[in-house]
């Protein structure tokens, strides 16, 4: 962070390309500095980890020259940022020196440093490879398969039949290479999607990340630089009018466009229909019809001023994220899995006259379902989002079917981009302005009928009014029964606690549970649709609770849930907690 501005200062964005040359034009960041080193911890947090496994923090201060010109000492912001830091959830690196007090700001000068802040860097370099992760370990042969794929492939992406083929060069067979290959995109030392892109091998992920950053870099140069400056940017002549103007306005992309960027691809291997599997499957675009996608990522920021509007009117729901923030890239994700067309319950983005959206920024967006009357508009808070209908339009029905698709939907999207463990619960802003000025969230007490209970003062605990309460289905309004570790648990229990929150993982689950690799063979699902996956897992518990040798009770999967092969910490911590609350 740059300590020659206040933590409350909003820090100015630029932008630069692989050449290391600026892109387009800079601008303010919708968030503070302190806004941004927040949510850097709260999304090191949401990742699933041992308990003994923390992530380090490292705080690097740089224009250490100019920091006598801000009023905010560097003692004060230093006090601020080490009260947002819980060292039971992070491993901290201070600045240590006998004439002050510990520092977590490491102070230097980054662009014309001086033998001082080198010997800062060089220190800096020093603890943290000595606090990082140990090696990977993997058979000598499987790291000649690694070094012998990225020297013969071509731009780091090859064919799997060559992959193959290189393979038995090392005397690797079809199942060894299979694990081989598993090994090497488990720890993002290549990547493969066989469920979209079967038959491509990404032996440098830095393929993937430049495909997508030269479209960032191509919208950022058309808001910045204008269409005449960034026409050059492309390897051909520029997209017709309206398609490069729909794409820096509204982040619309088309086929055509996507062709444009050559690098990389590959006739026959490789091209700009492989690009659009990936990204459709990986929820970073949607298809809104033939040739058009939309790409959420792509939207401006709506000024926090503007969106607090919406907190005054109408009716909300907000689907808070417990004990973190939002997972990253979740909410665009979530965005463009409602938006597409392969959705039964397709959402549009509202439009005013000529097609014009309503509303449409990266942090908040206007939508209509079914063609109907209402207008949904959801917020990204960062730590929750709001689910905003305008007064007069909201309905039992309305309400109830928005609060299932968002849902089903944040499930759908964890489960795609790896976050396990993720819960989040049914909230309202608390009408209480006594506890906070700013917007903060009020939750559901489940166990208690129609309650909510204010997240800051946890004394303020009122009745549900009518608005609030018709979001919410009648079985999270009900008395919950009393468990204990050696209750047996109901199925739909473990569909919703376990099942929902790690659905990829039903095979290691079952292993853990004593069941033998032929029947989990059996249920293994050719589509692994999200609905497959909750089907094996119905039968997986249910196979378990006809296994004798296992016992069939909650502190089991408990159990399976700590062991190496299932690795879900944080699942099992929170399960735990709430089988212990409901005593």
């Amino acid at each position: 962070l740059k300590i020659s501005e206040a933590l409350d200062h909003q820090p100015t964005i630029e932008y630069y390309g692989t050449d290391g040359k600026p892109v387009g034009k800079s601008y303010p960041s919708p968030l503070s500095h302190k806004k941004i080193f927040e949510h850097c911890l709260e999304a090191m947090r949401s990742q699933n980890l041992p308990q003994n496994d923390r992530p380090l923090i490292v705080t690097v201060g740089t224009h250490r020259d100019d920091a006598g010109k801000c009023e905010e000492s560097i003692d004060r912001k230093n006090e601020q940022l080490d009260a947002l830091v819980d060292t039971k959830c992070f491993r901290v690196f201070y600045e240590n020196n006998r004439h002050r007090p510990k520092r977590l700001i490491f102070s230097v000068n980054g662009q014309v440093p001086r033998d001082e802040d080198k010997k800062v860097a060089k220190r800096l370099r020093k603890k943290i490879v000595k606090m990082s992760p140990k090696p990977i370990k993997m058979p000598i042969a499987w790291f000649g398969l690694e070094v012998l794929l990225q020297t013969s492939s071509h731009d780091g992406i090859l064919s799997l039949s060559e992959c193959q083929m290189h393979a038995k060069k090392l005397f690797i067979e079809e199942n060894a290479f299979s694990a081989a290959l598993h090994h090497l995109v488990q720890h993002n030392i290549f990547l493969h999607y066989p469920e979209v892109l079967p038959q491509i091998v990404f032996c440098d992920p830095q393929v993937v990340l430049t495909k997508v950053s030269e479209l960032v870099e191509y919208h950022h140069k058309l808001r910045g630089d204008g269409e005449e400056e960034a026409d050059g940017y492309l390897d051909e002549e520029g997209e017709g009018e309206d398609y490069v103007t729909w794409f820096k306005d509204w982040g619309l992309l088309s086929k055509e466009l996507l062709g444009k960027f050559k690098k990389f691809y590959k006739e026959g291997l490789f091209t700009a229909d492989d690009l659009i599997k990936l990204l459709e499957s990986r929820h970073a675009i949607a298809i809104i019809e033939y040739g058009k996608y939309f790409m959420p990522a792509l939207l401006l920021h709506q000024s926090p001023d503007k969106i607090v509007e919406y907190f005054k009117q109408g009716t909300l729901l907000v689907v808070s994220f417990v004990s973190t923030c939002i997972p990253n890239g979740l909410f665009c994700c979530l965005v463009a899995h409602l938006t597409s067309l392969n959705k039964a319950s397709c959402w549009k983005v509202c439009t005013k006259s000529k097609d014009e959206p309503l509303c449409l920024y990266r942090n908040c967006i206007s939508f209509t379902r079914h063609g109907g009357l209402e207008i949904v508009t959801l917020i990204d808070m960062l730590s929750y989002i709001a689910i905003h209908i305008d007064k007069g339009k909201a309905s039992k029905n309305v309400c109830s079917e928005t609060r299932d698709c968002i849902h089903d939907g944040i499930l759908s999207v964890c489960t795609v981009l790896g976050y396990s463990g993720v819960q989040f619960e049914d909230a309202f802003i608390c009408p209480d302005t006594h506890c906070s000025p700013d917007p903060h969230v009020a939750v559901v007490e489940r166990r208690v009928n129609y309650i909510w209970r204010c997240s800051i003062a946890t004394v303020v605990c009122k009745q549900l009014n009518e608005d609030q309460a018709m979001w919410l289905p009648e079985n999270t309004l009900t008395t919950r029964v009393p468990l204990s570790m050696e209750d047996e648990p109901s199925l739909p229990l473990l569909m919703d606690k376990v099942a929902a929150k790690i659905l990829t993982k039903y095979e290691a689950v079952g292993i853990q549970l004593g069941l033998q690799k032929a029947d989990l063979d059996v249920l293994r699902p050719r589509s692994q649709t999200l609905e497959d996956n909750r089907r094996a897992f119905s039968e997986i518990f249910d196979m378990w609770r006809r296994n004798v040798s296992c016992p069939y009770k909650w502190s089991t999967i408990i159990e399976v849930l700590n062991t190496e092969h299932v690795a879900e910490y944080r699942l099992s911590a929170e399960l735990t907690s709430w089988i212990t609350e409901a005593k």
